[in-house]
């Protein structure tokens, strides 16, 4: 009876999950599907390099920290939505969709030209985060890639250990 009460109760302590309990990793593990992210990651970007494109736009969304509950930060409202211009592969103008008015690039490596996001996806797979997805509610799918182009289309990290919480989803939309 001690056997079976204690295999229950490690059953049970084993299946409850913290926010990413949609995700078949849990604590501070890093998620098993870093490895699949990074071929199609590298896949995509050889795919965007042979496109050879150096002028282009495209709309670019994200929201910071929806996994950190607890996070003093109070960026975990979604931004807006931003329309970026790329010439000669240098960000020339960024506005918001809404509104057509002209926005400061948003602080941090999460954004910039469609290389500086690979180079950015890249780096932070590198630090083995604990959870890699399409996004924070779809954690059970991988980030996409667009399949004529290859930039990503959109991508949710998360980071979640003894030194802290941060999480990052971004969608790319609206290429030309």
């Amino acid at each position: 009876m001690k056997r079976i009460l204690s295999i229950l109760f490690t059953i049970t302590l084993t299946s409850c999950g913290g926010a990413d309990s949609n995700n078949s990793n849990s604590g501070s593990n890093p998620d098993p599907r870093i490895n699949d992210v990074m071929v199609d990651l590298n896949d995509a970007e050889e795919l965007w390099q042979s496109n050879g494109l150096v002028d282009y736009s495209f709309g670019y969304n994200f929201k910071l920290n929806q996994a950190c509950s607890n996070s003093s930060s109070s960026a975990t409202d979604e931004a807006p939505a931003l329309k970026v211009t790329v010439n000669d592969n240098e960000i020339t103008s960024i506005t918001a969709v809404d509104t057509g008015i002209e926005w400061q690039a948003p602080s941090g490596d999460h954004f910039g030209t469609i290389d500086e996001i690979f180079a950015y996806l890249e780096a932070e797979l590198e630090k083995s985060p604990q959870v890699v997805a399409y996004s924070f509610s779809e954690k059970d799918q991988l980030p996409a890639f667009d399949e004529n182009f290859g930039f990503p289309t959109r991508y949710y990290i998360e980071f979640n250990d003894a030194s802290g919480c941060s999480s990052l989803e971004v969608a790319i939309f609206d290429f030309s």
